[in-house]
C-alpha cells in the first residue's frame, strides 16, 4: 500500500507523542524516576529520566535530551520509538512535558525567552543527577533528538547554551514566519489543523498564539505585532551561535515545514564551521505518494551521528553530507548540498485566467491539480533527478476585488497520476488519476493586480523528483490552493511571460 499523507487529526508521531506512563514497578527496577523541575519563572516542567541500560553504581553516561512534538507530552516508553533506540544504544534519556503541554504555564511555541529557558532549567538539573558524564562542573555530556516541535526547541536551545554538544533537529523550521506564513500568505489548512490539535488534551495557549491562530484563520492575514512575535522565535538568528555538530533531518513531501528550512539551517551551520549533515526522507509531516518511509534511515544517521560526536568514537563513518530519496523512495548521496548540477529543466509560456474566492484546488496538507490554470510547459531531460527550488520569473498585470492578493505555482507531472488508495484523511480528497503535484509542494506568489503591469522573480519550493523517459512536466499558475487561505478577491491576470527553471543532478 501507498504512503499515506500525512493528516493532523490521526496523530503523527512528530505532531503528538503517547501519554502512557510506565508501570511503576518498571520504573523502580530501571532507576527511571518523574520529577518536576522549577523553570526561571517557577513554573514546574514535568520531566522523566531513563538511566541507560545497566550501568553499575558509579557509571557514567552521555545524555540526550528528546523532544516532543506539538500538543503532545515527553515519551515515556522505554521499548519504542526514539526513546526506545536511544536507550538500547546506551544512552541517558530525558524526556519532558513542555510547558502548557503537561506542564505548568502556557504554550509559546519554542520562544526562547520561555520554553528556551525551561531548557536551560533542564540541562541545570541534568547536570546534578548521578549517571550524567559531565565535561565540566554543571556541564553535562548532551545530545538533544526530537522532531518538529522537538526539533525547533534544539536549534533555539543550542543557540543560547553551549552546553549543548550535539543536536539532531528532525522535520522542523528555521523560521516560525517562514514556515506558517510565506511570502505573507497564511497555511490556512495547517494553521487550522495545529491550532485545534493544540488545544487538545488539556493544552493551554499562550493569549498571544491564541490570538494568532483564530484571527489568521478567520481574516487571512496576520498583524504586525503578531508577525513581529514570530520572528522573535527564530531559531533562524540563534543559528548563527551553533558551531556543535548538527545532523538536519527533513522530509520531501513535508508542506509544513519543507526542505528549505533544513538548507537554510544547513548552510548556517556549515558556514560556522561546525560538523553538519543533512538527510532528506520520505516522513515528516507528510509522505511520498508512491513510497514508504523508511524509519531505519532517521534511526541509523541519528545513532551514527551521535556515537561519532556524543561518543567521540572516531572509528564511525557518518556517510555522504546530504542523503535524499526521489519520488519513487530510491535514495541517492552527495558530498554536499546541492549535488552537481546537470541540465537543468526549463519552461516558458502565458495564459490568462479568471478567479473568485470560489476557485480551489489540492488538499489541505498537500497540493493537488487545478483544473483553472495557466499551464507553461517544462522540458526536462529523460533521466537524472531534479534536486533544489525551481526559479520563476513572471510578467504579469491584471485587475481584481482587492488588488494585493497571491496566486500559487506549483509543478506538476502529468506522466504521474494520483494513486486511488489515499487515506480518508486526506481532506478534501484528491482525484484519482489527476497529474500529482510534484512533492505536494505549492508556493504562495504575491500579485498585484491594479491594472498596471508588473515583473516579479520568485523561489519556489525545494522538489526531489525522478526524470524518466516520457515525463511530462508542466508549471501551474493557479488561483488558490486548500493548503493556503481562502482567495479574497475576484478578477483576472493576464501572464505574458513565464519563464522556469529547475535544477537537476544525474541522480
Amino acid at each position: 500500500m501507498r504512503s499515506k499523507i500525512a493528516a493532523l487529526a490521526a496523530g503523527t508521531v512528530l505532531l503528538s507523542a503517547g501519554f502512557a506512563a510506565a508501570p511503576a514497578a518498571a520504573a523502580e527496577a530501571s532507576g527511571r524516576r518523574t520529577v518536576e523541575v522549577a523553570s526561571f519563572d517557577g513554573t514546574k516542567i514535568v520531566t522523566n529520566f531513563f538511566p541507560a541500560p545497566g550501568l553499575k553504581e558509579g557509571e557514567r553516561a552521555e545524555s540526550v535530551l528528546l523532544g516532543s512534538g506539538f500538543g503532545g507530552r515527553g515519551a515515556t516508553d522505554p521499548e519504542s520509538g526514539e526513546l526506545g533506540y536511544l536507550l538500547d544504544a546506551g544512552y541517558n534519556v530525558i524526556t519532558w512535558n513542555p510547558r502548557g503541554f503537561g506542564s505548568e504555564g502556557e504554550v509559546q511555541i519554542d520562544h526562547p525567552q520561555a520554553e528556551g529557558r525551561d531548557v536551560r532549567a533542564l540541562i541545570d538539573w541534568i547536570a546534578r543527577q548521578p549517571e550524567v558524564r559531565l565535561d565540566g562542573r554543571g556541564d553535562p555530556r548532551l545530545g538533544m533528538a526530537g522532531g518538529s516541535y522537538g526539533g525547533a526547541i534544539q536549534l533555539v536551545t543550542a543557540g543560547m547554551d553551549d552546553r549543548v554538544d550535539v543536536i539532531v533537529p528532525g522535520y522542523t523550521y528555521h523560521s516560525l514566519n517562514d514556515a506558517l506564513y510565506p511570502n505573507r500568505t497564511i497555511k490556512a489548512g495547517w494553521a487550522f489543523g495545529l491550532c485545534s490539535a493544540g488545544l487538545q488534551n488539556g493544552n493551554r495557549f499562550h493569549p498571544r498564539v491564541s490570538s494568532i491562530c483564530w484571527r489568521a484563520l478567520l481574516t487571512g492575514q496576520v498583524t504586525a505585532a503578531d508577525e513581529q512575535w514570530m520572528r522573535e522565535h527564530g531559531p533562524d538568528f540563534l543559528m548563527r551561535n551553533i558551531d556543535v555538530p548538527t545532523l538536519f533531518v527533513q522530509g520531501v513531501t513535508d508542506t509544513l515545514f519543507p526542505v528549505s528550512h533544513a538548507i537554510a539551517g544547513y548552510r548556517t551551520v556549515k558556514a560556522n564551521g561546525a560538523p553538519v549533515k543533512m538527510v532528506w526522507t520520505c516522513g515528516g509531516h507528510a509522505n511520498c505518494m508512491d513510497a514508504e518511509h523508511d524509519g531505519a534511515v532517521d534511526r541509523e544517521a541519528t545513532l551514527a551521528w551521535f556515537q561519532r560526536h556524543l561518543r567521540g568514537d572516531k572509528s564511525v563513518r557518518t556517510g555522504p553530507e546530504f542523503t535524499y530519496p526521489d519520488n519513487t523512495g530510491a535514495r541517492h548521496s552527495a558530498k554536499a548540498f546541492p549535488p552537481p548540477a546537470a541540465k537543468p529543466a526549463r519552461g516558458s509560456g502565458s495564459g490568462t485566467t479568471l478567479f473568485s474566492p470560489a476557485d480551489n484546488s489540492g488538499a489541505m496538507f498537500t497540493g493537488g491539480y487545478s483544473r483553472n490554470a495557466i499551464e507553461i510547459p517544462v522540458d526536462a531531460p529523460s533521466t537524472g533527478v531534479l534536486v533544489g527550488a525551481p526559479k520563476l520569473t513572471m510578467a504579469y498585470q491584471g485587475r481584481a476585488t482587492n488588488a494585493k492578493t497571491s496566486v500559487y505555482a506549483q509543478l506538476i507531472d502529468a506522466s504521474v497520476p494520483v494513486p486511488g488508495d489515499l487515506p480518508a484523511s486526506v481532506i478534501p480528497p484528491l482525484a484519482e488519476g489527476d497529474p500529482q503535484v510534484v512533492n505536494g509542494m505549492v508556493t504562495p506568489v504575491p500579485v498585484t493586480l491594479d491594472g498596471a503591469a508588473h515583473r516579479l522573480t520568485i523561489d519556489l519550493e525545494d522538489v526531489v523528483w525522478r526524470l524518466r523517459p516520457g515525463t511530462k512536466l508542466k508549471l501551474q499558475i493557479i488561483p488558490n490552493s486548500a493548503m493556503f487561505n481562502q482567495q479574497r478577491a475576484a478578477g483576472w491576470i493576464k501572464v505574458s511571460s513565464a519563464t522556469v527553471t529547475v535544477p537537476t543532478t544525474a541522480g
